[in-house]
């Protein structure tokens, strides 16, 4: 199992310190889209929180025909991101991409992203505690209020300009 292989060779992954697993793997069945979030990168996170940041891995398992991921950004610099933001631009700024069963995805740390409705995938990331939620489509908690939004902080992590990785 992964945790003999953690308790017995720890060369297995890098030699590892402490008593923290560095892998979380979950499986997730999406019902409704995501809210639009951001893990805060590792300069950010060691600095500020005393932990790693979050990048992730994400492998579609099953989605709907035509389905997409947000995964990015088009602002060019932080000014234009607030623009969009101050708009309520989101279609705008966020970038989409197609997905279907089998694909893979890297999210690095600092990357705007969130899975659609219909999506079933397996990720695989560090287990860092933190996300800021950046955008929630305006829904509203159990109270009736708008969902508790991160975007400043979300901001002193989101990757401007934003490049998109092969993956």
């Amino acid at each position: 199992t992964l945790s003999w292989l953690w308790d017995n060779h720890r060369e297995v992954f890098g030699n590892a310190k402490g008593d923290i697993f560095p892998l979380l793997i979950k499986i997730i069945d999406a019902k409704k889209d995501l809210s639009i979030q951001v893990h805060p990168t590792e300069e950010y996170a060691l600095k500020n929180l005393g932990c790693h940041g979050k990048s992730e891995s994400w492998y579609i398992v099953n989605c709907p025909h035509n389905a997409d991921i947000v995964m990015g950004h088009n602002a060019k610099t932080i000014q234009e991101l607030d623009e969009y933001i101050q708009n309520k631009d989101w279609n705008g700024l966020l970038k989409r991409y197609p997905i279907f069963p089998g694909a893979f995805y890297n999210i690095q740390a600092g990357t705007l992203h969130a899975i659609q409705k219909g999506t079933t995938f397996m990720e695989v990331c560090n287990p860092c505690p933190v996300t800021y939620r950046f955008y929630d489509y305006d829904r509203l908690d159990k109270q009736g209020k708008p969902r508790q939004l991160d975007v400043e902080k979300a901001k002193d992590n989101i990757l401007v300009p934003f490049e998109c990785q092969d993956t």
